[in-house]
């Protein structure tokens, strides 16, 4: 447990995450004199959903169209980003590129991007007042330098 009085009225993002550990849901909260906020964590070797799923719940597919059809990102990152403050939260995708972010704050204004070594993904910012589905398809980046003799 952690206490941090006299906070000043406003909002905060709560962060908490380890080399072991990570963040299950986003933490958003309008601060008052007797706020309270539970922050959820799991294990980043096994990592387990929340058992509550707190609202509001931004789901989807981060993937890769390739010859044989929409190809999975298992492992991409899906960042949300708070304006002009920083990071808010971010997920991993399972194997199968699907991902759930739970905890998101509603008629707040995020960016939201994917990412994934060796491919490039679209960064857009977003509001978000229910529960939405926002699939990602990312792009391979090619890494082939072009020589010009002169």
């Amino acid at each position: 447990r952690y206490h941090f009085p006299q906070l000043p009225t406003g909002s905060a993002i709560i962060l908490a995450y380890s080399q072991t550990h990570r963040q299950v849901c986003g933490a958003f909260a309008v601060l008052t004199a007797t706020t309270q906020l539970e922050v959820e964590v799991t294990s980043r070797a096994n990592p387990q959903p929340s058992p509550t799923m707190p609202p509001l719940r931004v789901s989807g597919q981060v993937y890769e169209t390739t010859t044989a059809g929409r190809v999975g990102m298992g492992g991409a990152l899906v960042g949300f980003e708070w304006l002009n403050d920083g990071p808010f939260f971010e997920v991993y995708a399972d194997a199968d590129g699907r991902y759930v972010a739970c905890g998101i704050p509603a008629n707040r204004r995020l960016a939201v991007s994917p990412w994934q070594e060796g491919f490039e993904g679209p960064f857009g910012w977003h509001q978000f007042s229910a529960d939405t589905t926002l699939d990602f398809e990312l792009k391979r980046v090619s890494n082939q330098l072009t020589l010009v003799r002169r």
